[in-house]
């Protein structure tokens, strides 16, 4: 199912509005800062040997995705364990400060993380500076210093990709922000041929490949047995035996999804609805024909109805 294209234009002016309220606010210089300066120097490649897009030269955040985050129950032992929670999920290959572009397969990043904020700081405000956001505000203790970091690449563009691979380093540590506009300033690079860089894959059979199955519904680690996090939507429980997931917010609802940033949802009280990653948490509801916009702040499941313009408190899915 598709978004109708009558409500196209009400979408952009949705997108907008939130885009605009979402950065004014946000942007202070005198928080608490950490910069993070990456740099790769091999080729990163798709599951058939060919480096990874980097879209158009002279355009950041069009080529494949990459991503700068860090696993919930990283270890020593295992740099891999628990959620991917991504920290900058709007980077791609091939992105460059000048915005000439580093080629396909090439990624080098500088990220500025500030206190208080999910909104990260890449390249500091050179000709290529853009915004990208964290999958939580940044504090003192989150991410808990000396958690392990990684970078995990992508097969495409965020919502088009279907394989991916993880690439980290025991000596790939998150430290305390500090008070300076840059903070503490963190120098990370990989060469799996350098073994004093004691890089390590996710899949240690393929490195540098993207060779690990996507789920369609999200982007990060996969379990049928604990709670995930899906940076847009949010906390929810995978139904082992089934597609359906009890969401923290609505509820036993059955997502229909060919990417994990664009899905129909079966809602057993709403309908059909449909939302994405930039639209969230606005929903176009098929019964309806019209939007809907969720009130995560309230303490019920409370929606105001574009079609009749009112308010209403409606239980969760399934209940």
């Amino acid at each position: 199912m598709r978004i109708p294209q009558k409500f196209a234009f009400r979408l952009l002016v949705c997108q907008i509005c939130l885009v605009a309220g979402a950065f004014l606010p946000r942007q202070s210089n005198a928080a608490k800062a950490l910069t993070i300066n990456w740099s790769g120097y091999t080729d990163f490649l798709d599951s058939a040997g060919v480096p990874l897009s980097q879209g158009n030269a002279g355009i950041n955040q069009d080529g494949a995705l990459i991503q700068l985050g860090y696993f919930t129950e990283s270890t020593l032992g295992n740099l891999f364990a628990g959620v991917w929670t991504p920290l900058t999920y709007g980077t791609s290959i091939g992105d460059s400060a000048d915005l000439s572009g580093l080629g396909d397969g090439q990624s080098e990043f500088t990220f500025i993380f500030k206190e208080g904020s999910n909104f990260v700081w890449v390249y500091d405000k050179s000709d290529g500076y853009y915004l990208t956001e964290a999958a939580h505000s940044i504090f003192t203790d989150l991410p808990v210093s000396g958690t392990y970091l990684a970078m995990r690449f992508y097969d495409g563009t965020l919502g088009t990709a279907t394989r991916y691979n993880t690439i980290s380093s025991p000596d790939w540590q998150w430290t305390e922000i500090n008070d300076s506009i840059f903070g503490n300033r963190l120098q990370f690079s990989e060469d799996a041929t350098d073994a004093s860089n004691n890089v390590q894959f996710e899949d240690p059979a393929n490195p540098y490949i993207t060779s690990l199955s996507l789920d369609s519904w999200n982007y990060g680690t996969i379990s049928t047995e604990s709670w995930q996090y899906l940076f847009w939507f949010g906390y929810y429980f995978q139904d082992a035996g089934s597609s359906w997931i009890f969401h923290m917010d609505h509820g036993w609802i059955y997502p229909s999804a060919s990417t994990p940033s664009d899905i129909w949802i079966y809602d057993s009280v709403l309908g059909w609805i449909w939302t994405n990653a930039d639209m969230y948490p606005f929903f176009f509801s098929k019964n309806e024909g019209d939007w809907l916009w969720f009130n995560s702040a309230s303490q019920d499941r409370e929606f105001y109805h574009y079609s009749n313009q009112s308010w209403q408190t409606h239980g969760l899915s399934g209940g």
